[in-house]
């Protein structure tokens, strides 16, 4: 039985062991120089002959011919492509399955997750470096959460919210999930912007009934006396005789102790808005174009257009779709929609047939040619799903799709559709060296993974001698 030179044995153990190495390594190896045969950096061109400086876990340099740093701890991988670590945007991992109902887009995987009782070694054998979990259930069941395969405990989640999930394979009950959901999302803002309306029409209240209070004393103290005006003597005859007392100066009053006079004087109220019901939170931060992705899961080119007309009056609202290739399935009737729309598109690296036909459609060949972002994800993460993972986006790659679009799908658009493309998924200065090494071109189905790094440091080998 082969067997893999891991930093520990057994889930539990690898967890702990992995946490240990990368807190001891990162404590002296600030700088690590890699010289690799190849450097696929994804976000630009492959470089021949490569050379990639880290510092303090995150990519500093890459390029050809780079000074080794004082100290730097050498990698020499002249012999093997390095490039970023694959990231799987869907999966239950080990986590139980459950039949969530309803309208929770509050609710995050990460709660459900324990990394010591999870298994990653079938994904760190095959490159895996980031998983979104995503949550079980029907309509919009909750949030998927990202996080790394192995590394430092505190680092190993990267997004609490990556994306919500939502479910159109019921065409009713889906459009009307979303119809409801943002609906009510849509009432919770109106609620939060007619309290600040009253609050702004209270404040002006205020504020003119206070200028109204301070022009009252100055319109009611009356002229001044003929003799105070014209500076004649008063008609009193004795007031000549007495003598004027010397005013005295007006004292302030004294702050209490422990407040100076900025504290003492009265602060500008604030306005305070209601709570956002948190059931629709996430969904009312999409209305007003933040927070995380919006995933729709369709089976077929229906669900597109369903999910379009749901959240059509949500101009901000920009959803991406999981559309998992199969047999049969007519999405080349959307094909050009969703490239128009520059949507976001997660499959399956499947060929399949167009439906009612036995003709073969590449359909991630077809999504990234009219425009739409493609993102690759293997059907789950067991170790049977994994080792035919790369065998089958080569097999797209012959069938049509580019190599770059293909690359991409796999690692920095993924990283895109959950939300995590400024830390991982390229190789590019201020990422994080989360990185695969291949004895191989990626796309070659004989190419395997010799070693995974996170945060530049070194969480799988490939034993060579018993490999």
């Amino acid at each position: 039985m082969r067997r893999m030179a891991l930093r520990a044995i057994g889930a539990a153990a690898l967890a702990v062991a992995c946490v240990a190495q990368a807190a001891a390594a990162q404590s002296y190896e600030r700088f690590v120089m890699i010289k690799a045969g190849k450097v696929i950096t994804v976000s630009g061109e492959e470089i021949t002959r490569g050379d990639i400086i880290i510092e303090d876990g995150k990519v500093s340099l890459v390029g050809i011919g780079l000074e080794t740093p004082s100290g730097a701890t050498m990698i020499d991988a002249r012999d093997q492509t390095v490039m970023p670590g694959i990231i799987v945007p869907r999966t239950r991992a080990d986590l139980t399955s459950y039949n969530r109902r309803g309208i929770r887009a509050d609710l995050r995987t990460i709660d459900e997750i324990d990394f010591d009782d999870m298994d990653f070694e079938p994904m760190l054998e095959h490159g895996v470096t980031a998983i979104a979990v995503y949550p079980s259930g029907e309509a919009i069941p909750g949030a998927a959460s990202v996080v790394r395969t192995a590394g430092i405990a505190r680092e190993r989640v990267l997004r609490r919210a990556g994306y919500v999930r939502a479910v159109m394979t019921s065409l009713d009950r889906g459009k009307k999930s979303l119809r409801d959901g943002f609906g009510k999302a849509q009432a919770e803002l109106d609620k939060v912007e007619k309290a600040k309306e009253e609050w702004d029409a209270k404040q002006k209240k205020a504020a003119e009934a206070e200028a109204k209070k301070e022009k009252k004393p100055a319109d009611e103290g009356g002229e001044e006396s003929e003799g105070e005006s014209d500076g004649k003597a008063s008609r009193d005859p004795e007031s000549s005789r007495r003598p004027t007392p010397e005013p005295k100066p007006e004292e302030s009053p004294k702050p209490e102790d422990g407040q100076d006079e900025a504290e003492g004087k009265d602060k500008p109220e604030e306005f305070t808005p209601p709570e956002i019901d948190k059931t629709v939170k996430p969904l009312a931060d999409m209305i007003e174009g933040r927070g995380p992705t919006l995933l729709v899961e369709i089976n077929g080119a229906s669900g597109v257009l369903h999910t379009q007309d749901a959240v059509r009056k949500y101009e901000k609202v920009k959803p991406a779709f999981y559309a998992p290739g199969s047999f049969g399935i007519n999405y080349n009737n959307v094909v050009s929609t969703l490239g128009d729309a520059k949507a976001r598109v997660l499959t399956t690296p499947v060929l399949s047939r167009l439906e009612f036909t036995s003709v073969r459609y590449n359909l991630p060949a077809e999504l990234a040619a009219a425009g739409a972002q493609l993102s690759l994800t293997p059907a789950n993460t067991n170790e049977a799903t994994l080792r035919r993972y790369r065998s089958r986006v080569a097999e797209l790659v012959r069938s049509g799709l580019p190599r770059e679009d293909a690359l991409k799908a796999m690692t920095l658009n993924a990283a895109r559709l959950i939300g995590v493309s400024d830390r991982v998924g390229s190789i590019a200065p201020e990422r994080s060296a989360d990185l695969m090494f291949l004895d191989g071109d990626p796309l070659d189905p004989h190419a395997r993974v010799t070693r995974v790094m996170i945060e530049g440091v070194t969480v799988w080998e490939r034993d060579d001698a018993e490999g």
